[in-house]
């Protein structure tokens, strides 16, 4: 069995970076990202990384960027940052 990347990984490949979607109305309650064609809900309820439900706050760092994103991440993008501390160049610190 071929190795696999993190849950993180696998979203940080297939989805823009955090930050960078162009987001457009789709339909009713719903943003798409013109690039990735993420899905997300337009009340920001979406988990930062993949397309599930964000349950938990939390912020976001860039390694090299001076700027965070604060949003919402799902339970297993939160453990995935947890266990893993870096990500795709990307760290966690919880929002307040």
């Amino acid at each position: 069995m071929p190795l696999q990347g993190s849950w993180v990984e696998i979203w940080l490949c297939r989805y823009c970076q955090p930050g960078d979607h162009e987001f457009s109305p789709a339909r009713n309650g719903v943003i798409v990202c013109s690039r990735c064609k993420k899905e997300e809900l337009a009340s920001g309820g979406t988990c930062m990384v993949c397309g599930i439900p964000g349950e938990f706050r939390a912020r976001l760092h860039h390694v090299g960027g001076a700027d965070s994103l604060v949003g919402r991440l799902c339970g297993p993008c939160r453990d995935d940052f947890r266990d893993r501390r870096s990500i795709g160049g990307w760290t966690i610190a919880e929002a307040s």
